[in-house]
């Protein structure tokens, strides 16, 4: 069974060990984002995450399995990108580091953690949902298009480990 909920404070060893374990099982698959535990998603964007009450994680079988960040900050070109729903920096939340282990995927757990991501953005009064892939994720486009998503367009953002080709993504809460 696969519950999903907000990470608590005291498990953030626990998180970072998730994305170390997730991070090297990547390494060795077909997609890899080639993120980095030394620039991101490094101890200080964990820890600020879980402390926020941004992380949200799913276990499965009391395992952890899958986790995501949902706040409310994008790439700072996020401002200059024409989306469909005009909100203010406040009015949208954007999701990082959605993802599940190799070894649990085709259990739900992604699409678990989307749409509890989308149901605390809904509860929180968003307008919408943002994020952004690289454009050869093709199974997390056809999970974000299976839920509502819908393309924006692509664009190069500026993050702390890198510039990145980026695929955009929006779904309307209204």
């Amino acid at each position: 069974m696969n519950i999903v909920r907000i990470a608590r404070p005291e498990e953030f060893e626990r998180i970072a060990a998730f994305y170390d374990e997730m991070i090297a099982a990547m390494a060795e698959s077909a997609f890899d984002p080639e993120w980095d535990r030394e620039t991101y998603p490094d101890d200080a964007f964990l820890c600020r995450a879980v402390e926020e009450g941004c992380m949200i994680v799913c276990e499965c079988d009391g395992e952890l399995a899958g986790a995501g960040v949902l706040e409310h900050h994008g790439a700072t070109e996020y401002d200059g990108v024409d989306w469909n729903v005009a909100a203010a920096i406040d009015e949208y939340s954007v999701i990082h580091l959605l993802c599940s282990l190799p070894r649990f995927q085709g259990k739900g757990i992604g699409r678990a953690l989307l749409r509890a991501m989308i149901d605390i953005a809904r509860k929180n009064g968003k307008r919408c949902v943002r994020l952004d892939i690289l454009p050869d994720n093709t199974p997390a486009q056809n999970l974000y298009e299976s839920e509502g998503f819908v393309r924006i367009g692509e664009a190069t953002l500026h993050y702390p480990d890198g510039s990145f080709d980026s695929v955009l993504f929006e779904l309307p809460l209204n």
